[in-house]
């Protein structure tokens, strides 16, 4: 099943995944936290499941975000 993903989508993914704080990775994308919570709410919609969660203040993967994240470094290498 193809999916409708944005490279913003898998770039906030992976800033997320580098700080482990969306607020952080907001301010490294230049982005609002609310902006990069609705990206990230967006793709989990489009996958189908839950990428993160959230304990406290940091932002920590689910499983099956770290299935999701070999194919979002795929993507992003494909870009540069």
């Amino acid at each position: 099943m193809p999916y409708n993903l944005t490279y913003k989508h898998v770039q906030i993914f992976l800033q997320i995944v580098e700080t482990h704080n969306i607020t952080a990775a907001a301010n490294a994308l230049y982005l609002t936290q609310p902006a990069v919570t609705k990206q990230i709410k967006s793709l989990e919609s489009e996958v189908g499941k839950k990428l993160f969660y959230f304990d406290g203040k940091t932002t920590q993967l689910t499983v099956d975000g770290e299935k999701f994240l070999p194919y979002a470094r795929d993507i992003q290498r494909s870009f540069n």
